[in-house]
């Protein structure tokens, strides 16, 4: 449920556009207990521009750094495993994914045929 509302509101606020942010006031500064999301939670990629190929994946938070707004999160499987990267808010949402869903991920790399798969390779020259 939690995945679902989140998704949605990020999605609506994306398609209409919408920042929220401060009129003519000093931003408040913003500290550690200002995360939304916790140390070790699982959360997926969305709407990074500049490295499309990000989004959809899954990622764990490590760390919050208020001063640059952002959080240090860790690639989990995949082509990015282990890669860490610091992403903003607005790109990271609840993921639908468990725990154990993320280790069978991880033991088959994206990309590459398990030893013993048949294959049919047709139109090569």
């Amino acid at each position: 449920r939690k995945v679902k509302e989140d998704r949605e509101l990020k999605q609506a606020n994306a398609k209409a556009n919408v920042f929220t942010g401060y009129q003519g006031t000093e931003v408040p500064k913003k500290t550690e207990k200002d995360a939304k999301f916790q140390n070790g939670e699982l959360m997926e990629v969305v709407g990074v521009k500049s490295k499309p190929d990000y989004n959809g994946k899954i990622v764990r938070v490590l760390k919050f750094h208020p001063e640059a707004d952002r959080y240090e999160v860790k690639f989990e499987g995949g082509r990015y495993d282990t890669v860490v990267v610091k992403l903003k808010e607005e790109n990271l949402m609840y993921s639908a994914m468990r725990e154990q869903e993320v280790k069978e991920q991880k033991e088959m790399p994206e990309g590459e045929i398990p030893n013993g798969t048949k294959v049919d390779i047709n139109g090569l020259q």
